[in-house]
C-alpha cells in the first residue's frame, strides 16, 4: 500500500549510506532498488559496475541456467552512482568476508551472518510488509516489489511474466 514511501525510504538510505548503518538497512534498501537476492547483495563474489545512469552490470547471479557464468545489465530504481556508493559502503563494512569454516558455502555463511537480522529489520523498516507466510513477509518479497516498479516505470508494454523472466 505504501510503495512510493518504501522506494523513497530505500533511496534516501542509500544516498546517505555510511559504514555505521546497520547491515539490514543497507542490504534491504539495495535489494529493493536492484531486485537482487539477499545472498547476491551480501556476497563479496557479486560485482556491480556502472552501465548507464540508472543501470549496472551485475556479475554473481545465484541461480543460473546450466553452468553459464555471465554478466547482466539490470535496471535500478535509483541512480547507478547512489547504488554503487552504497555497495561500496557495504563492502567496506564487511571487510574481506570469507566463510568461517572451509566446508561452508558463501550462501550458508551469508544466511547465518545476515539472514535473521535482515528478516527482522524488514518489518521495522517497512511495517506495511506483512509478517507471516512465505509470500507475505519475507525478504524475497522485495524482488516482487522491484519487478512491479520496473514494470510500471520501464516496460509496461510487455507482460509482467516476461519482464520477471527478463529482469530477475
Amino acid at each position: 500500500p505504501n510503495a512510493d514511501s518504501m522506494l523513497q525510504t530505500a533511496i534516501s538510505n542509500l544516498e546517505r549510506a555510511r559504514t555505521t548503518d546497520p547491515y539490514p538497512l543497507l542490504g534491504l534498501s539495495l535489494m529493493l532498488v536492484s531486485g537482487r537476492r539477499m545472498t547476491e547483495i551480501y556476497s563479496p563474489k557479486s560485482t556491480f559496475r556502472q552501465a548507464g545512469e540508472y543501470s549496472v552490470h551485475f556479475f554473481g547471479q545465484l541461480k543460473k541456467k546450466g553452468d553459464a557464468v555471465k554478466e547482466y545489465e539490470i535496471p535500478l530504481l535509483c541512480s547507478a552512482s547512489v547504488f554503487l556508493h552504497a555497495i561500496h559502503v557495504l563492502r567496506s563494512k564487511q571487510g574481506g568476508m570469507v566463510p568461517n569454516k572451509p566446508h561452508k558455502s558463501y550462501e550458508d555463511e551469508i544466511n547465518t551472518r545476515y539472514g535473521g537480522s535482515t528478516r527482522r529489520y524488514l518489518h521495522k523498516l517497512w511495517p506495511a510488509v506483512k509478517r507471516g507466510g512465505v509470500n507475505t513477509g519475507c525478504v524475497h518479497l522485495l524482488r516482487s516489489c522491484y519487478a512491479s516498479f520496473v514494470f510500471h516505470l520501464y516496460e509496461n508494454s510487455c507482460s509482467i511474466h516476461y519482464l520477471y523472466k527478463t529482469v530477475l
